[in-house]
């Protein structure tokens, strides 16, 4: 069964579904159901044999996690001063944190989407706002005043999720990435969290290497599918 998508229809305007294959299922099982969707993410366990141009994206989802205790030895860093939880930001500090948000997703599907990715930076603004409203953990780093890198964590039922990790092109490979993960696993040990899950694009070759640096281990893989219905008339955004 093909499970509607009201919010991401409502922000792409598009009739947008979500189908898993799993346990042996076939697409053709769906050709019926899939028709009257203008689009439907496709998550699979095996690779699938689709290609056309109703394909709009392929690739591979990758879940990591990572179990206390949270080593925090060899995360060094050039200077302990640059990075520190950001708590109850004003104005200006919530503003730096936007383009951030928007390189974190230089991987992201939706940008490697010819359709979607017109509503890319919009897609990562909203996502931002949203980590600010429900008051997510972040960190963060600044160098010469200027914010450099950020990572957040959504926190449930003793679990933390990593949600948007960015760093900016001309301060990577310097150790911030590592600085950030060092505020991130002390305040989670500290919290006494039982796991940290993150999700990435498995082209994200960068990011899955460093997340495999910092102990993470892969617990699912999904290749990834857009199926865009070349024949309905595609909807203004």
């Amino acid at each position: 069964m093909i499970q509607p998508l009201p919010w991401d229809s409502k922000f792409f305007g598009l009739h947008i579904g979500r189908l898993e294959l799993t346990g042996g299922l076939q697409l053709n099982n769906f050709k019926k159901e899939i028709a009257k969707f203008d689009l439907v993410y496709i998550f699979s366990s095996e690779p699938l044999n689709l290609k056309g141009t109703e394909m709009g994206y392929h690739g591979s989802r990758l879940e990591l996690e990572i179990n206390p205790p949270f080593s925090t030895c060899d995360l060094l860093m050039p200077s302990d001063e640059k990075v520190g939880e950001l708590v109850a930001p004003g104005f200006e500090e919530k503003e730096d944190l936007f383009p951030l948000a928007r390189e974190s997703g230089y991987c992201s599907r939706f940008l490697g989407d010819p359709v979607l990715k017109l509503n890319f930076q919009k897609f990562y603004d909203r996502w931002m706002q949203l980590i600010l409203d429900r008051k997510d953990k972040i960190w963060v780093c600044r160098e010469n005043g200027n914010l450099i890198g950020m990572v957040t964590l959504q926190i449930n039922d003793g679990e933390g999720k990593l949600g948007l990790m960015a760093v900016q092109k001309m301060a990577r490979r310097k150790g911030v990435g590592k600085a950030l993960m060092l505020g991130l696993s002390q305040k989670a040990n500290l919290l006494g969290l039982k796991k940290i899950r993150v999700v990435t694009q498995g082209e994200n070759s960068a990011g899955v290497g460093f997340y495999y640096s910092m102990g993470f281990k892969k617990v699912l893989c999904q290749y990834v599918y857009h199926w865009h219905n070349p024949t309905l008339k595609k909807k203004e955004g």
